[in-house]
């Protein structure tokens, strides 16, 4: 299965989506930082993201961006 994965970004106070950014390291290690859950080995479902995953997905600038907001991070999986 071919998918692509990004750190999404949303406003706690709308729900609205506010940033979007594509994952690019390996897919193995995205698995790996995000420990999905049991029934979920590739972890296609969408799982909320803590500051320090963020930043292990390359996300840094992310948190710079965003770090006196009221968002919440998440990581979401779409087939590409």
């Amino acid at each position: 299965m071919n998918v692509e994965r990004y750190i999404e970004v949303y406003s706690n106070e709308t729900d609205e989506l506010l940033y979007s950014y594509k994952i690019t390291i390996p897919d193995h290690l995205v698995i790996e930082i995000v420990s999905p859950d049991e029934d979920d080995e590739f972890a296609l479902f969408s799982y909320i993201l803590t500051q320090e995953k963020v930043i292990s997905l390359g996300g840094r600038h992310i948190i710079d961006e965003y770090h006196n907001k009221d968002v919440g991070y998440y990581v979401a999986c779409y087939q590409a």
